[in-house]
């Protein structure tokens, strides 16, 4: 078999099988089993948010978001009076294996 023939090989070979169809009454099926549904998804929000407008979860998500990078950036950026950092790749080693070796002697 040479390589073109085995690219081809899965369209080919999805080309002959018969597209899949749901039985005749499943779209109605599953859109009456959702609606029944809708009643304990509205108590549960009920029971964990009482009076909850539509609007909530969406802003509670993007305040959440705002404050995660908020703190994440001031934690990640040094202040006004910070120090050089203990270790940085851009400047070479203020010590070495050598002479912290000869501080312990």
């Amino acid at each position: 078999m040479s390589e073109m023939e085995q690219d081809d090989f899965p369209t080919r070979a999805m080309a002959r099988l018969e597209a899949a169809r749901p039985p005749a009454g499943m779209r109605g099926r599953l859109l009456v089993a959702y609606d029944a549904q809708r009643p304990l998804r509205i108590r549960l929000a009920e029971l964990l948010w009482p009076g909850m407008p539509a609007w909530a979860p969406g802003a509670a998500l993007a305040a959440s978001l705002l404050l995660g990078v908020g703190v994440g950036v001031g934690v990640a950026l040094p202040g006004p009076t910070a120090e050089r950092m203990a270790f940085s790749p851009e400047e070479p080693p203020s010590a070495s294996v050598e002479s912290l070796l000869a501080e312990e002697r």
